[in-house]
């Protein structure tokens, strides 16, 4: 990804500003800066943001009037942003775009007729852009209606803001901890996310952005332009600690997005550009005074700052009496770094000639290279970067005693859990689909929110260690067979607490040299098959229905069973009507999908499916559709006359449709676009 967002932040830098030297410059400040680094594990944020320069090149070329070729390179790169599976970064992204569309046309002037044609070509990118990406945007947007994502939250916006004090790191990036040196590490101590937190894009890249505002030239207003969007996104990443942040919890979208300190990935783009329009412009000027000067007085700066923040902060204070490591690194390469940039500049300030601004450009991607290197490989420690990437083939399949649990658990129906969600290994959410291992919990913020709510699962999908315990039915109702927890910690001894329910089966290791990677496998004695009939329906309200199943007691005080009875609210089951006598009712599944099943039933009953309620879920009863309903809080409930019936369940994705639809027109209208742009304007 940081290759990606490099090479195209260069194009774009280029295309701005004629220079490759400095589009070189922004592409490595780009793709190796901090926020990058930080968000290492969040793939699909990095997948997202590799496309936006793409997408802003494309609306370079529609400015510059090649109205066909740059809707054909921005409709794709828009595509892709949206494709890459979290739609955080790419709302950000459109709304630096729009910025753009409408300062360049602030900036140029152009016309009524351009303006109009620029406005509705980049409209064209954007709508063939969105159509192209259809086949997961619109089930995407289905979906968000039903997670924790349907309505805007204050404490969502705000939640996981960088601090204001570590703006800091924008100059100073080892201030708050967070490295390594073999041995002499200083853990991060400052507050919310570590890494995520991490501003730094290279001091030469803040320099060269400061430079930026005083860019000589027909570029100065661009310049200032990209500068003040850096800004920006500079503030709103604190949240709700300035106006501004507070103002745009009320722009739409923002308000659906937690960790506001992904405005960090935005603002490293634009003040990459910022410093590539600098570095452009000092061949206009006597460079080596101009970035002399502002080096040194950014570094005034930035000391008085980190003085003010050592007298505030008891630890940094300490850090400074007691740890040289702390020292060196925290202060004195920032410094260096900075007396790097400015004995560049003295030195390169007496070279005469054209010369002088392309060997500066050059000392400074080196000094940038450097100095982001050095950050890389000590944050969050040696050497973890040249194996990022490194996957071993035996950690992308199952292991042979999850294998065998597969094929138990596809003969019975049932389903296994990972108790402490994507920190298992054995079982990570996002493999055990391509695994075919039946299983229960998952992640991410789209979650069906019932779902996530009935089990108390966090960010990572890990559960609420009550879920384990009784009276709790959550695990029993969706057919949760197995359980597999760590060895040490607070869910292995809630299940070594239940004897009667929970039974020891197995210990693995996934790693024979680390400790920490010993699980064990668990057999619930509870849970229940993957459908079953009951006789009876307790209505209730729907907000009752999660406390009921967690507690096991209806409001009255009487004791629920899942066996006997379901939970429905006043709307669902309509056609069911109260029987006298309970019904002798029986489920058999046909096949191993466990979709189809034959069931006989004395009177009317409720067929109960263990799955999660959607809307694609579809059933019919001997051949002719039939209505489900939500029971259970958030299970498939299907009512069923008496006698014998075949019933089928099956999955109708008709936003998935509609998506792929769309699709398919918009890449006809974009191959059209191609071939036009082929013929009139490349």
């Amino acid at each position: 990804s940081s290759d990606v967002c490099s090479s195209d932040l260069f194009l774009l830098v280029r295309r701005l500003t004629g220079a490759s030297l400095a589009a070189v410059f922004s592409g490595f400040a780009f793709g190796f800066a901090g926020p990058m680094l930080g968000n290492m594990g969040h793939f699909n944020q990095l997948h997202a943001v590799a496309w936006a320069p793409l997408f802003l090149y494309g609306l370079q070329r529609i400015r510059e009037d090649r109205y066909r070729s740059g809707a054909a390179v921005a409709a794709p790169a828009f595509a892709l942003m949206w494709l890459a599976g979290h739609p955080q970064l790419p709302v950000y992204v459109s709304y630096v775009a729009a910025a753009f569309v409408v300062g360049s046309l602030l900036l140029d002037r152009p016309d009524s007729t351009v303006a109009r044609a620029r406005l509705g070509w980049c409209a064209a990118a954007v709508g063939v852009g969105a159509g192209l990406a259809a086949i997961s945007v619109i089930p995407t947007i289905e979906l968000t209606q039903y997670s924790s994502r349907a309505e805007a939250s204050w404490d969502l916006y705000t939640g996981r803001a960088v601090p204001p004090w570590q703006m800091l790191s924008l100059l100073f990036p080892f201030a708050f901890g967070l490295w390594a040196d073999h041995g002499r590490s200083v853990g991060y101590f400052g507050d919310g996310a570590a890494g995520e937190n991490l501003a730094y894009v290279g001091q030469v890249t803040v320099l060269l952005a400061v430079c930026s505002w005083w860019t000589p030239g027909p570029n100065r207003r661009e310049a200032r332009f990209w500068a003040g969007l850096g800004v920006l996104a500079l503030v709103l990443a604190v949240g709700a600690a300035t106006p501004v942040g507070t103002l745009f919890y009320y722009v739409p979208g923002f308000a659906r997005f937690r960790m506001p300190s992904r405005h960090l990935i935005v603002a490293a783009l634009c003040m990459a550009v910022a410093a590539g329009y600098a570095m452009a412009g000092l061949a206009d000027v006597r460079p080596g005074p101009v970035l002399r000067r502002v080096a040194l007085r950014v570094l005034l700066v930035g000391l008085a700052v980190f003085v003010v923040f050592a007298w505030v902060t008891p630890r940094v204070a300490t850090l400074l009496a007691q740890n040289r490591a702390y020292v060196a690194w925290a202060v004195g390469w920032p410094v260096a770094m900075a007396l790097a940039t400015a004995l560049v500049a003295a030195i390169i300030g007496g070279v005469r000639g054209t010369v002088a601004p392309r060997l500066l450009g050059v000392l400074l991607v080196v000094v940038l290279v450097g100095d982001l290197t050095a950050v890389h490989y000590r944050v969050p420690g040696p050497g973890v970067r040249l194996i990022y990437a490194d996957v071993p083939q035996s950690d992308a399949v199952p292991k042979p005693r999850i294998v065998a649990l597969r094929a138990d658990l596809q003969r019975t129906g049932e389903r296994v859990i990972a108790v402490d969600g994507t920190h298992d290994p054995f079982l990570l959410p996002n493999l055990t689909r391509p695994w075919h291992v039946p299983a229960a919990g998952g992640s991410g913020p789209l979650g069906i929110q019932r779902y996530v709510g009935l089990f108390a699962m966090g960010g990572p999908g890990d559960v609420a260690v009550d879920v384990l315990r009784a009276p709790h039915q959550a695990l029993d109702l969706f057919a949760v067979r197995y359980a597999l927890a760590p060895e040490q910690g607070s869910h292995g001894d809630a299940l070594r607490a239940e004897p009667g329910r929970w039974t020891l089966v197995d210990r693995l290791q996934f790693d024979p040299d680390d400790p920490d990677s010993r699980y064990e496998l668990y057999r619930n004695a509870s849970a229940r098959p993957r459908a079953w009939c009951v006789g009876r329906v307790a209505r209730i309200a729907d907000e009752q229905a999660a406390e009921v199943i967690r507690t096991s007691k209806m409001p009255d005080g009487t004791a629920f069973d899942a066996s006997e009875a379901v939970l429905a609210s006043t709307t669902a089951l309509a056609d069911w009507t109260a029987t006298a006598h309970e019904p002798a009712c029986t489920v058999q599944p046909v096949g191993t999908q466990h979709t189809a099943y034959r069931t006989t039933s004395t009177s009317q009953s409720i067929l109960v499916f263990s799955e999660v309620f959607y809307p694609w879920w579809r059933a019919s009863v001997d051949g002719a559709p039939a209505p489900l309903s939500r029971v259970n809080a958030t299970m498939l409930g299907l009512s069923l006359p008496a006698g014998a019936h075949s019933v089928r369940l099956s999955l109708r994705p008709t936003s998935l449709w509609i998506g792929a639809a769309c699709t398919a027109l918009s890449a006809i209208a974009w191959l059209a676009m191609v071939t036009e742009a082929f013929r009139r304007d490349t």
